[in-house]
């Protein structure tokens, strides 16, 4: 609901071309962009950078890592208390069911080969759902959103160089 309240905003202002707004999402953040793709795309173009492609396997892995034997229970208490106040369970944060919606617009998919927070194996889970066009940068060494920080040029580069065709297949496609 955040990403499509944004969405609402952006197309609402004077200044903004409807037609040229790229979902750009960022861990959590990401996950909820791609969420939103079930109800439609509007966007141009979308980047996700350091994102999950299911909850449950991103948080069994970080819980893991962080609680050893006490994972289970953690989890299980988690997910009880997201249930009551959210009335959402982790099987239904799946955001690679819905990531294959971002076509026929291009999507950028950016994961850390040092992710210790979401592993890159989520990143390519994605990456593997997806459809075309579709591209895939691996940011060797690189933790949780620390692509853009460790290697700068590269990032720069890559984003800047998305932005760019995603803008200009934008003014070739019907909307």
């Amino acid at each position: 609901q955040d990403v499509e309240a944004a969405v609402r905003y952006l197309k609402s202002r004077r200044d903004c071309d409807p037609k040229r707004i790229v979902g750009y999402g960022l861990s959590m953040g990401g996950a909820a962009l791609s969420m939103s793709l079930k109800r439609g795309n509007p966007f141009c173009g979308i980047i996700l950078d350091s994102s999950f492609s299911d909850l449950r396997v991103a948080q069994s892995e970080f819980l893991a890592r962080l609680l050893g034997p006490l994972c289970g229970e953690v989890i299980s208490l988690m997910n009880v208390c997201c249930f009551f106040e959210l009335r959402i369970t982790p099987k239904s944060i799946r955001p690679v069911r819905w990531i294959s919606r971002a076509a026929p617009r291009p999507l950028l998919i950016i994961h850390g080969t040092a992710d210790r927070t979401i592993p890159v194996s989520e990143g390519k889970a994605l990456f593997a759902a997806a459809r075309e066009p579709k591209s895939l940068w691996l940011a060797p060494g690189a933790d949780h959103l620390q692509a853009q920080s460790g290697l700068p040029r590269e990032y720069q580069r890559l984003v800047l160089d998305f932005l760019r065709k995603a803008s200009s297949a934008t003014e070739s496609q019907p909307r």
